[in-house]
C-alpha cells in the first residue's frame, strides 16, 4: 500500500471528513533536535510520522497532523532544538486528542 491509502486529517476536504471513520486517530509527536552533523534536525519527528503513517495504514485509522515539538531535558540548551516544556506539551497533546475526539 502507498501513502494514498493513509487517511490524513489535514488532507481531507470537509465532505470527506464527514464520511471518514474517526473512531481511532494517531497523533505523531517528535522533537526537532540535533543528532549530530549526519542526521537532519527533524529525525525524531520524521521517524514518528513514518511509523504513524505505517500504523494508520495497517490499522485503517485516521492520521492526525504531527506535533513537531517535544520535551527534551538532555539537549535543551542547544540552539538547534525546538522544544517546549513538559507541561505545555502535555496540555497540547491532551487538547489535540480531546479536540479530535469531540469531532467524531
Amino acid at each position: 500500500m502507498q501513502d494514498a491509502d493513509v487517511v490524513k486529517w489535514a488532507e481531507l476536504t470537509w465532505p470527506e471528513f464527514e464520511k471518514a471513520d474517526k473512531k481511532v486517530a494517531l497523533l505523531p509527536v517528535g522533537v526537532v533536535e540535533a543528532h549530530g552533523p549526519h542526521l537532519p534536525l527533524g529525525t525524531d519527528a520524521l521517524m514518528a510520522m513514518y511509523i504513524a503513517e505505517r500504523a494508520a495504514e495497517e490499522a485503517g485509522v485516521l492520521l492526525l497532523p504531527p506535533i513537531w515539538y517535544g520535551y527534551t531535558y538532555v539537549l535543551d540548551n542547544s540552539r538547534h532544538n525546538l522544544h517546549i516544556a513538559r507541561n505545555p506539551l502535555q496540555a497540547l497533546q491532551r487538547r489535540v486528542s480531546r479536540g479530535g475526539a469531540e469531532r467524531r
